[in-house]
């Protein structure tokens, strides 16, 4: 993973004072990124700035990242590229069933009494991480089913902590913004190669 470069400060008095995408994108490359800072945002402006910004820019994650729209705050953030991701499928298939099974075997483990001694556990609220104290192995694990098994921090951070995952981890320089672009575009493969 890359360290993060100071971020990109854009003063903007509305969303009419965007730089155009071409601008934001030269701006947002690589280890850095881009924050558009407003005096204030309607909910309204936000929501139509964030579409537009990411139709533009396929290759960004667009979100707010202030708590208030007053002062509001925009990030312009570039993740994996999508022919990253399809050039990849089988290494991403074999961390999203490693990630699953691995998940699945440590809770009933837990559950059973008998997990390993080289696991130490946090449990924290619907979730417990487990670490290897060997391997340094990270599995952050959803006990209770909510339907939606993988978050993509943990999947990333599961993928970046596992080294048979290495070559998949180069990819990944932020753990949740690549791991959602990650799991959004393999999803969407993968439901249009069932229709095929």
């Amino acid at each position: 993973m890359n360290v993060m470069k100071e971020p990109v400060w854009i003063d903007c008095k509305s969303v009419f004072d965007v730089p155009n995408a071409d601008l934001l994108a030269s701006q947002a490359d690589g280890d850095r990124f881009v924050i558009l800072r407003f005096p204030s945002l309607l909910s309204h402006e936000l929501k139509a700035l964030i579409a537009d910004l990411s139709d533009a820019l396929p290759s960004f994650s667009v979100f707010q990242s202030s708590p208030t729209l007053i002062p509001a705050q925009v990030t312009v953030l570039g993740v994996i590229a999508d022919s990253a991701i399809l050039n990849n499928v089988d290494r991403i298939s074999a961390a999203v069933n490693d990630y699953l099974s691995t998940s699945q075997a440590l809770a009933d483990q837990l559950r059973s009494g008998t997990l390993a001694q080289c696991w130490q556990i946090d449990e924290h609220g619907a979730h417990c991480r487990f670490e290897n104290k060997d391997s340094g192995q990270i599995v952050e694990v959803l006990m209770e089913d909510t339907g939606d098994p993988i978050d993509p921090y943990f999947f990333s951070e599961f993928v970046c902590s596992t080294s048979r995952h290495t070559e998949l981890s180069h990819l990944i320089n932020h753990k949740f913004h690549d791991g959602a672009r990650i799991l959004d575009t393999f999803h969407g493969w993968r439901g249009a190669q069932k229709r095929l």
